[in-house]
Formats: C-alpha cells, sequence, structure tokens
C-alpha cells in the first residue's frame, strides 16, 4: 500500500471513528432530554446524583428494551410511560406476582371445570363494562398483590351478575388475610387459592370499609362487614381453548387469568400479537371484560381481548391492554377461572 492510499485509509477510519462518537453523543443526548421530560412529567425525585444516575442508566437501556419490543410487535406501541426508569428485575419485584410459572398447566383437581355449550353465534364485540358489570380500573401501586386484584374485579363483576349491586370490594382483605399455602401478600399469590380463602371466610369487605394500603398487613376483616360472597370457583378451560373462554365470558361474566407480562411494562396502546416480546413465564394475574374485532388502519382487523390491568387508569389505554385472540398470547389462556356465586 502506497502512502497515498494509506492516508486514505486512516482518513476514512478517522471519519468513521467521529461518526460513531457524533452518534453516541447524539444518542446520549437525546436520551438525557427523554429523561429530563420524563422526570418532570412524571414527577420523581431520586434524592440523590448517585441514584439520578443509576435511573438514568436503566433509562437508556429501557430505550433499547422499547424499541425492541416495537420492532418484534409493530402491531402495538411501547413507549416510555410512568415505569420506564425500573429495570426488569425491579418491575417484577415491585408489580408483578414474580412466580405464578410453577402453576401453569397443573391445574387444582379440587376445582371443576366450567362446561360451556353455545349453539348460536358469538357477537364480534362484546364487554361487560357495556353493562355496567364492570368497576372502575385500580392501582395496585408497589405491591405483587395482582393475584389479589385479580381475584376481588372477577367477584366484583359475578356478584353485580348475579342481582347485586356493584360494589367496590377489598383486595387489601385477600392481601392481609389470604396467608399460607402459598399465598404472600405482596409477594404474591395465586388467583384460585384467593377465591378459596373468599369462600372459607364467608365473603369480602367493601374497599370503603377495608382500604387499600399496597402493603402487607395484618388481617383485620370483619364478617359483620361481609357485602359479597361466593359459594365455589372454576377454571374455564384446562386446554387452552379460547373460544371456550369466549362462551364463559359472554354467559357467566369476566375472567380472571394470569400472564406473561414482561413486555407490558411499556404498552400504551395498540394490539400485542407477538409472543416473542413475551418470556413464556406467567407471572402477572388480570381480567378479561370482553373482546372485540379491533381495527387498525395499517395492519387491519385483528380479534382481541379486552384485558383489564392493575396499574391505574394512566396507563396503557385507560387501563386496559388488547391482546390477540386464538393464538394464547402470552399465555392468556391458561390459567383462566372463574368465581361461582350462585
Amino acid at each position: 500500500m502506497n502512502k497515498l492510499n494509506t492516508l486514505l485509509v486512516l482518513s476514512l477510519v478517522g471519519l468513521m471513528f467521529a461518526l460513531s462518537v457524533s452518534a453516541s453523543i447524539a444518542t446520549t443526548h437525546e436520551a438525557k432530554e427523554k429523561f429530563a421530560h420524563f422526570v418532570k412529567q412524571y414527577n420523581k425525585n431520586y434524592g440523590s446524583e448517585e441514584e439520578t444516575s443509576r435511573r438514568f442508566s436503566i433509562f437508556q437501556n429501557n430505550l433499547i428494551r422499547i424499541d425492541n419490543y416495537n420492532t418484534l410487535n409493530p402491531t402495538a406501541l411501547f413507549g416510555i410511560n410512568k415505569f420506564a426508569d425500573l429495570d426488569e428485575n425491579e418491575f417484577r419485584a415491585l408489580y408483578k406476582i414474580q412466580d405464578f410459572e410453577s402453576h401453569r398447566g397443573k391445574h387444582d383437581d379440587s376445582a371443576q371445570e366450567l362446561v360451556v355449550s353455545f349453539n348460536g353465534t358469538l357477537p364480534i364485540d362484546f364487554d361487560w363494562r357495556n353493562h355496567s358489570a364492570v368497576t372502575p380500573v385500580k392501582n395496585q401501586e408497589q405491591c405483587g398483590s395482582c393475584w389479589a386484584f385479580s381475584a376481588t374485579e372477577a367477584i366484583e363483576s359475578a356478584w353485580f351478575l348475579a342481582g347485586n349491586p356493584l360494589i367496590s370490594l377489598a383486595p387489601q382483605q385477600i392481601v392481609d388475610c389470604d396467608v399460607g399455602n402459598g399465598d404472600q401478600g405482596c409477594d404474591g399469590g395465586y388467583t384460585g387459592k384467593a377465591f378459596d380463602y373468599v369462600i372459607k371466610a364467608g365473603g369480602m369487605e367493601t374497599e370503603a370499609k377495608y382500604p387499600y394500603t399496597a402493603e402487607d398487613g395484618t388481617c383485620q376483616f370483619k364478617s359483620a362487614n361481609v357485602v359479597a360472597s361466593i359459594k365455589g370457583w372454576a377454571y374455564v378451560t384446562k386446554n387452552s381453548n379460547e373460544t371456550e373462554m369466549q362462551v364463559a365470558l359472554v354467559q357467566q361474566g369476566p375472567l380472571s387469568i394470569c400472564v406473561d407480562a414482561t413486555s407490558w411494562q411499556f404498552y400504551i396502546e395498540g394490539v400485542v400479537t407477538s409472543n416473542e416480546i413475551c418470556e413464556n413465564s406467567l407471572d402477572h394475574c388480570v381480567m378479561i371484560t370482553g373482546f372485540q374485532a379491533y381495527e387498525d388502519w395499517i395492519w387491519g382487523t385483528y380479534n382481541v381481548w379486552n384485558v383489564r390491568n392493575s396499574w391505574g387508569a394512566d396507563w396503557g389505554l385507560d387501563g386496559y391492554i388488547l391482546v390477540e385472540r386464538g393464538y394464547d398470547i402470552c399465555g392468556i389462556a391458561d390459567v383462566a377461572t372463574l368465581p361461582l356465586v350462585n
């Protein structure tokens, strides 16, 4: 290689290095701007420069995760929301049940499977919210009590559909009082066992009488305050049949389910259609209130579940997420249950 060629190569290498450094600086600068906006929007106060720096680093990594989710699942939008400064392990510990996987596919033999039959045509769109059978979205806050919320919300709707008033019941009662047998309050539990507890206790108090604290507490349950009760519970399907789930939902009411919510941390809108963004590990319990044919002007029409979450109405679609129906996306059909009032 002559001297001229050597100089050209060196110049090219230098230019490439300068561009890469420039891109890195631009990316960091952009991330800092987004982080500053995030801190202001969600009124974050980290208390020290060290903690602020740590949260910014997590935020940067989450921007990469968000881009990855959007690439793997372009039919939904994932983005910066109130959870963007939490890493995956923190988020799992604070907002999810952490380990429902051991229950996956191992159905409780003491619980029946609901027998559903339907000779007509299922509606294209149906949601119990349109029938005043669902309470407003709740917020479990930084407590792994989603299992208690899922069970409570299903009982609220089942009680109403049995001809009673729609009442906001107390998930804190389950968190405090349903202890043992794998149920551990803010450290997780099982919806079926929550139903078992409610049956044994004789029912549930209202949330007004037994307020939510987002912490483990001493059981303060008073049987005199019971306003709603159930007689049993059943699996809607034991073979992940989503048509059976549709029929049960229309005939019986909203369904308690458990899912893999790994990517849901950053969900904004649209339809979750890809199992590639799931880790095939059930870690969060929520409720299906209905289903619909969702039309997207870019991607077309999808058959979806309307899923109610317990991360507040300021998350997702006013507290809800849309999940494609018929493909067991994120394990949505693996643990589907229903409380029985009569």
